[in-house]
């Protein structure tokens, strides 16, 4: 400890941020050195002059620690580039410029801000905006979506998908352009009017099928993982004309990531009742750790959406699932 000491000592006060921050990240007394410091041939000495961009434990023999990579590990910093990308694609104008948005009655109230509706200033058409607060881009749930919806844009979207159109940074805030959805849930739609005929499931769940292929069938295969009533939108309030809008990518999971986690983590709750029950034992062997997510995850919700749609009532598990207590068993997360 006391030659840590010493090092801390000897270590420029314009560096004491860097030095803090890798105790934290090796969870031990690490010394992190300056970039500028120059590298000493001698290397064999383990002097903390050494190294430009690496940690040395004091004792013993040193242990090496890239402290860059070390600092990217971090989940704040980790979620940093879907910001970044949310800045770099953001259209350069202000949002008044193209759109004349109605502030003054919002649609609704998310978890992450208000969606109010607007009009294109020169096309006449009518879109939804997003209004997010930077205060939430560390939320799990928030750069999940993000991350979804620019990949879905990037790829040119799909027509059964509510997707984001355009996006402007603009103060403390995101502004994200998206299609006007005006129907009701299919939730509503099946306590209002019944099941579906089976003519009327066959088209809508089509037109879901064919969303769902489009997110699978991408470079970095995209996973809903939320897959429900609740978030099957109708495009107008026409039932009978409306086709499926697919929304709320906030569970979204892309190949890339790492496997995915505690199902109740930071706004990452899928439904329990939709999950397939391989994943279901998965989480409660792992218990809570590396849960993997793939393409027939929502393959599997899809069917008991079909179940619902036909009958008109939730399936057994549904039943079972929604008392908290007994998902809690079911899925270990006691």
């Amino acid at each position: 400890m006391l030659s840590l000491v010493k090092r801390l000592k000897s270590a420029r006060r314009s560096h004491v941020s860097t030095i803090l921050a890798g105790l934290a990240v090796a969870a031990a007394p690490v010394l992190f050195v300056s970039r500028e410091k120059e590298e000493n041939e001698d290397e064999e000495k383990h002097d903390a002059s050494s190294y430009t961009s690496y940690g040395v434990l004091p004792w013993n023999k040193p242990r090496i620690v890239d402290c860059e990579a070390a600092l990217l590990s971090l989940p704040r910093l980790r979620r940093l580039p879907t910001v970044k990308k949310l800045e770099e694609t953001a259209t350069e104008d202000r949002l008044e410029t193209h759109y004349r948005v109605n502030f003054n009655e919002p649609l609704g109230q998310g978890a992450f801000g208000a969606v109010f509706a607007a009009q294109h200033r020169i096309t006449g058409e009518k879109v939804a905006v997003k209004q997010i607060d930077k205060k939430h881009t560390s939320n799990a749930a928030f750069q999940r979506e993000m991350e979804a919806l620019l990949l879905l844009r990037q790829n040119g979207g799909h027509p059964n998908i509510c997707g984001m159109r355009e996006n402007f940074d603009e103060g403390d805030s995101f502004y994200i352009v998206m299609d006007l959805v005006s129907g009701n849930e299919m939730f509503d739609e099946l306590c209002c009017a019944g099941p579906y005929s089976e003519a009327d499931a066959a088209r809508h769940i089509q037109e879901i099928g064919s969303a769902l292929a489009f997110c699978h069938g991408l470079d970095v295969s995209l996973v809903h993982s939320d897959i429900k009533p609740e978030n099957l939108m109708l495009s107008s309030k026409d039932a009978d004309d409306a086709v499926i809008k697919l929304v709320d990518f906030g569970c979204a999971h892309l190949a890339s990531h790492a496997p995915f986690q505690d199902h109740q983590q930071k706004g990452t709750a899928n439904t329990p009742a939709y999950c397939p029950p391989e994943v279901l034992l998965e989480a409660r062997k792992a218990k809570h750790r590396h849960v993997t997510i793939e393409p027939s995850f929502d393959m599997w919700s899809l069917g008991v959406v079909i179940y619902i749609m036909l009958v008109g009532t939730y399936t057994q598990a549904y039943l079972f699932c929604k008392h908290k207590e007994n998902a809690h068993v079911l899925m270990s997360f006691s």
